[in-house]
């Protein structure tokens, strides 16, 4: 096997706790598109339909406005990364989207993340040639059966492998990396690894976490990476460093929409900046500081702090120092 066996994100992060507060977002993911062909039963808008109904594209005009303002900052993003609800390929644009971005030097890396099943030979040269540094593609089955059960499409697995195998030998200066769940291999990691190693930088099998918090008494758990890590973490990390850009141009705090609570702005009447800044956003900041994330009424059922993210975004040590910061006196909400 060629490929490297890694997780996601390793060897690139820094401890959050070292560096914050930040004057500029780490990374923003944008939501090209709305829609997504896949219906994956564990996918988190299968057990929000209402939710996640509309299908929509993210207009060309409005993202170049976004990318435009994020030139105040002054300095570039970590990253900007395509992804979200939706299926980021949809958007026939997202090419031009990759190229408007890399152009604007306004983040080092761009990022895609992908089912696969829009790759070809034409559209990949469109992806390379965009610039893009890192396409991530989410396997779903290691065969046709397995893609109907799990995502209710009807795929060409030969002709899929084909697809990802061109992408890989054109790649330029593009990575790509290739992940599956657990539970949907098992105990065929070998077979996985014969059928995608060959054709990624990189490849991973990703531990599946639950929809939901249990009631037990468990004091540790174990994260999407593999990492055992205290299951009561204190303060959400992700509106520290990171932002939303919504298919309609809202900014919301976190990837999953949280509703009118979590909105922060629109990019069409708000400059990112100010957003990054406003008083919206470190409330909910000290909100979360202060401990009260479970009174919060979306993000108490949120499993991301412990599950969802990386020991190294864990930032409760500094507390106390960050609600000095943003105006606190640390007292509970």
């Amino acid at each position: 096997m060629k490929a490297k066996l890694t997780t996601w994100g390793a060897g690139e992060r820094v401890k959050l706790v070292d560096i914050v507060p930040l004057d500029t977002p780490l990374s923003i993911q944008v939501e090209p598109s709305s829609a997504c062909n896949f219906k994956c039963h564990y996918c988190y808008r299968q057990a929000d339909p209402e939710r996640y109904k509309h299908s929509n594209m993210l207009d060309f005009t409005v993202f170049k406005k976004f990318i435009d303002d994020l030139k105040g900052f002054g300095r570039p993003l970590k990253s900007l990364m395509f992804a979200k609800m939706g299926e980021p390929t949809l958007n026939p644009e997202l090419p031009d989207m990759i190229k408007y971005v890399k152009k604007s030097g306004t983040a080092l890396s761009t990022k895609v993340i992908t089912n696969g099943s829009m790759l070809n030979p034409d559209y990949n040269l469109k992806l390379i040639d965009s610039g893009l540094d890192v396409l991530r593609i989410s396997i779903q089955g290691l065969t046709e059966e397995e893609y109907i059960n799990i995502c209710g499409y009807k795929i060409d697995m030969e002709r899929f492998l084909a697809n990802i195998k061109h992408f890989y030998e054109n790649k330029k200066q593009c990575k790509v990396f290739i992940k599956i769940l657990d539970t949907i291999i098992e105990d065929r990691k070998e077979a996985f690894f014969e059928m995608f190693g060959n054709i990624c930088d990189e490849i991973s099998i990703e531990h599946q976490i639950p929809a939901r918090f249990s009631k037990g008494n468990d004091s540790d758990v174990t994260n999407m990476v593999g990492e055992t890590i205290e299951k009561d973490v204190i303060c959400c990390p992700i509106p520290f460093y990171s932002l939303n850009l919504e298919v309609n141009g809202d900014i919301e705090i976190c990837t999953v929409r949280l509703g009118e609570e979590s909105l922060l702005g629109n990019v069409v009447a708000n400059n990112i900046v100010e957003i990054w800044n406003n008083e919206k956003l470190n409330n909910f900041r000290i909100l979360q500081l202060s401990g009260n994330r479970i009174k919060h009424k979306e993000c108490r059922r949120c499993i991301a702090p412990s599950l969802c993210l990386q020991s190294s975004d864990c930032i409760d040590s500094k507390i106390k120092k960050l609600l000095k910061w943003y105006g606190h006196d640390g007292e509970r909400l």
